[in-house]
């Protein structure tokens, strides 16, 4: 399962590289899906992957209190992981895009 989980990055990082993302850009995704896998592979060990456990990863990483912005990296690399990667669907309803927090001047 590892192995194919290195693949699987290693076929993210050339996807963004070929979309001329920026090196920080590249690192920073590429952080957070490897973070994502690992989490993917410790709880729900040979269960396949799917839009269930995305979902359910984003709802924890919120309850850790993380901020917004931290969160929305997660969902935007997941996002492109899921579509570019492993060519399954986003289905925006049930995945959200998290709102911007709003701070009072």
């Amino acid at each position: 399962m590892q192995a194919r989980n290195e693949a699987w990055c290693r076929e993210f990082e050339e996807f963004m590289i070929l979309k001329n993302l920026s090196p920080r850009t590249i690192k920073t995704y590429g952080q957070i899906v490897r973070y994502f896998l690992k989490e993917y592979e410790e709880k729900y060990p040979g269960k396949e992957l799917n839009d269930e456990i995305a979902r359910s990863y984003l709802i924890g990483r919120y309850k850790q209190g993380l901020d917004w912005q931290t969160v929305n990296s997660d969902y935007s690399a997941i996002q492109k992981f899921f579509k570019n990667v492993l060519m399954m669907p986003w289905n925006i309803k049930k995945i959200p895009r998290p709102k911007k927090t709003r701070k009072l001047p």
